[in-house]
């Protein structure tokens, strides 16, 4: 359903007539269902329903989207329940082609032009009779407002317009610029350049007759035949490969030099390149400007066409499905309404609101029309209305500013006071907090004290273990390059004995050459020379190996016997080991160890005087 019928249902209503009851408790009755159940599944109450179906209950409009899910719950549409399953959108008399459409959109629009420009009332007058206007005069005609705006979008009418859009009686080729217009009609043309307006003939100006030799359109051959036309004909404008039905109707204006003026300015403003989505148009008329910037920026994606007669609503939709082909990703929708009544049923705001409003010309004679007292008057009133708005608007402003610094003062002493107890509370806080921190390091201090002994005996066990670690890496090094050279002298050996054996397997060869033997027994004499040098070397390793592995046991039994000794005896067991073991006696042995033993020792004496001085710190 179209927004202007939305609107006006949201505002008032739909209205239920007694056959709309009768019709409503029978598709009830079909369903099954009784008042609570349908109250229960539409989540509405049951008050409301049976003011639906009593012709009694003395209400008549309900809220449309209320009776929506109740007819959901009844299996049927909102349209059938209004107008019933034979009768509804198909069945209605909706014009089916361009030109009975145009028809009646004209005939009903001459009913509301009267209406709409009487400048003498007030505007909320106006906009409510045109409401009432619009709608009694379409139920005259059998075609709820509703019906012929979903119609006018739906994919069947459409498909109509498009095929039954009218052949032109006059073409008009509009230059990029408006600099030249081009009058095109069975094989024949004529050109204006540099025109005024679309149509730029001042033969016919009120009060006034010029010589049509100086018209830029009857002083040609072709002026009387491309007059009639455009005053009475079906005209087709084409700019810019886009074109443009129109017809010279009173509710219709065509896209004039002010049209093309304003689209080279929003050309040149940036906004064919601009990231913009939604496009509306204000009083559309034929939809040139909404149009003309939805196909030319690739990034619209909403269309809105909004005017307040019915015929540029029926043009605006056919001359953008005729240029929309290649855009099929466009939402486009003509809205109906005086002014902007569909407003607040926006689905979200527009990017763009374009308004090229019709407009008088200042040209000789049209002071005649005695336009400028209603022009004057309405600046007046508009003017008086504005003063007394922006009044009321400085008024709130200062009264709203007053209220502001009221409870700007009133939250700053609100913050002070409560900033002074928490200040207080926190310093009580911290207070207590300090304390509590010189308890525990107190505490803390105490542990380390005795902690300091346990840490001397645990330096010492690592001082041991480390060493006997020491050892065992040794070994276990020796070990492994004793295997290797054991590995050499086995390889050696075998290729001494493999010689050999060459030699003497050949001597019982009956071709055997004792020059060649004699080199393989000398080649074999060679091998043993390194045969023996790695031997000699794997058992010098091996006693190396022997001697750390001693070395290692040693220093891994001290710790578990010195424990059991007091300090004094403990520390002459350890000046007599380190005689026994870093002494001078296996200095080509064991320099190397007793270097290391001596660093570990040292490394202990370090760390027991750092803990030392970490402890004298504390205490301070």
């Amino acid at each position: 359903m179209e927004q202007e019928g939305k609107k006006t249902r949201r505002a008032r209503g739909i209205e239920i007539t007694p056959e709309i009851r009768r019709r409503f408790r029978s598709y009830r009755s079909s369903a099954q269902l009784n008042v609570a159940d349908l109250a229960r599944i539409a989540n509405v109450s049951e008050k409301l329903i049976k003011n639906i179906e009593s012709n009694t209950s003395g209400r008549s409009r309900f809220d449309e989207s209320k009776l929506t899910d109740m007819c959901a719950a009844l299996g049927c549409t909102l349209d059938e329940l209004l107008y019933g399953a034979s009768d509804g959108p198909t069945g209605l008399h909706v014009p089916g082609d361009f030109e009975s459409l145009t028809a009646l959109t004209e005939k009903l629009d001459a009913n509301l032009m009267p209406l709409i420009r009487d400048l003498r009332q007030e505007i909320d007058a106006v906009e409510e009779a045109y409401q009432d206007l619009l709608l009694v005069r379409l139920q005259k005609q059998g075609i709820p407002l509703e019906i012929l705006l979903r119609n006018l979008h739906g994919p069947h009418l459409s498909d109509l317009l498009i095929r039954t859009a009218p052949r032109p009686d006059l073409e008009i080729d509009v230059s990029d610029g408006f600099d030249r217009l081009t009058f095109r009609y069975e094989g024949h043309s004529l050109n204006v350049e540099k025109p005024q307006l679309l149509w730029d003939c001042n033969c016919a100006t009120p009060g006034a007759k010029h010589d049509a030799s100086q018209c830029p359109i009857h002083s040609q051959e072709e002026g009387a035949a491309v007059g009639a036309r455009f005053a009475s004909g079906r005209i087709l404008l084409k700019y810019r490969d886009r074109v443009f039905h129109w017809r010279n109707t009173k509710s219709l204006w065509p896209p004039s030099v002010d049209s093309f003026a304003m689209f080279d300015d929003l050309r040149r403003m940036g906004l064919m390149s601009s990231d913009i989505d939604s496009v509306l148009d204000l009083g559309a008329g034929t939809g040139f400007l909404g149009i003309m910037l939805a196909l030319e920026n690739p990034r619209v994606t909403r269309l809105d066409l909004s005017d307040w007669m019915l015929t540029p609503t029926v043009y605006a939709r056919t001359n953008w499905l005729i240029n929309s082909e290649h855009h099929k990703y466009v939402r486009a929708r003509c809205r109906l309404g005086l002014l902007a009544q569909w407003f607040g049923s926006m689905d979200e705001p527009y990017d763009v609101v374009l308004c090229n409003p019709p407009y008088l010309p200042l040209l000789p004679g049209f002071d005649e029309l005695g336009l400028d007292a209603t022009v004057d008057q309405l600046i007046n009133d508009e003017s008086a209305r504005f003063t007394q708005a922006e009044q009321e608007r400085s008024n709130g402003i200062g009264q709203a500013e007053n209220q502001r610094k009221a409870a700007q003062k009133k939250a700053i002493e609100e913050f002070t006071s409560e900033a002074n107890k928490n200040l207080e509370s926190g310093k009580k806080g911290f207070e207590q907090a300090l304390a509590d921190q010189e308890s525990a390091g107190n505490t803390v201090l105490s542990k380390l004290d005795k902690h300091l002994k346990d840490a001397k005996r645990i330096i010492g066990l690592i001082s041991n273990t480390g060493m006997a670690g020491h050892y065992q890496k040794v070994a276990n090094r020796e070990w492994w390059e004793s295997l290797a050279w054991r590995v050499i002298a086995m390889v050696f050996f075998i290729a001494t004995g493999g010689l050999v054996f060459w030699v003497v397997y050949e001597v019982k060869a009956d071709e055997f050459k004792w020059e060649v033997g004699l080199f393989r027994l000398a080649a074999a004499g060679i091998l043993l020379a390194p045969a023996f040098y790695a031997t000699r070397v794997a058992a010098r390793h091996k006693a190396l190996e022997s001697h750390n592995r001693r070395l290692e046991l040693e220093f891994a039994s001290i710790t578990p016997y010195l424990d059991t000794l007091s300090n004094d005896k403990s520390q002459a067991v350890i000046e007599k080991l380190a005689e026994r073991y870093f002494g001078n006696q296996h200095a080509s042995e064991t320099d190397e160890v007793d270097g290391n033993l001596k660093q570990v020792f040292l490394r202990g004496d370090q760390i027991v005087l750092l803990v030392e001085r970490v402890l004298k710190v504390l205490r301070k």
